[in-house]
């Protein structure tokens, strides 16, 4: 099931197996023709990226500081990874810049397992514009500017059919 347009903003999802209530399948997430995952990892918690896509929709966070959205790419890495990821800073952690951290500007959680490479981060402007800013491993620093609620749609649209798949398959969310 594809959610989106890949040139733009997409969720790849497929279902590859159903079982005692547990949905394993893939999780992509494309941004401007980029992959974001691991399209080889078959046994991806659907569900558990359903109520994290669910959850990001519902209760926004805050995503906006002055200047962050403008900074250099390096720099929005910087500010907002090494201050709560321990090997991404191996001398120990940075000072917090922003309060909350994690819970405001980091989403990689919301691929599960397909994201377990990837440090993916969301930043807003004042008019809700968004960039993602991310890094696979120790790869280089990437990023992309999407339009105000490109994300939110296309994850709003890809709960409601992920949700209807899976009632349909017979199985409660």
């Amino acid at each position: 099931m594809l959610v989106g347009d890949k040139s733009e903003c997409a969720v790849d999802i497929k279902i590859e197996n159903n079982f005692d209530g547990w949905v394993f399948g893939t999780y992509l997430l494309w941004v401007r023709g980029i992959p974001i995952g691991d399209d080889y990892d078959n046994s991806v918690d659907l569900k558990g990226c359903w109520n994290w896509m669910r959850d990001f929709v519902t209760y926004p966070e805050n995503r906006y500081e002055p200047d962050l959205y403008d900074m250099d790419k390096r720099q929005v890495y910087l500010r907002l990874a090494t201050s709560v990821l321990p090997n991404e800073n191996p001398s120990g952690f940075a000072k917090e810049v922003y309060e909350d951290t994690t819970s405001r500007f980091h989403i990689d959680h919301i691929g599960m397992s397909s994201f377990n490479r990837y440090i993916l981060l969301l930043v807003k402007d004042e008019k809700g514009m968004e960039r993602l800013v991310w890094r696979e491993s120790y790869g280089d620093i990437q990023d992309v500017y999407l339009s105000a609620g490109q994300l939110e749609s296309v994850f709003a649209e890809a709960v409601r059919l992920l949700e209807d798949t899976m009632v349909s398959a017979g199985d409660k969310v």
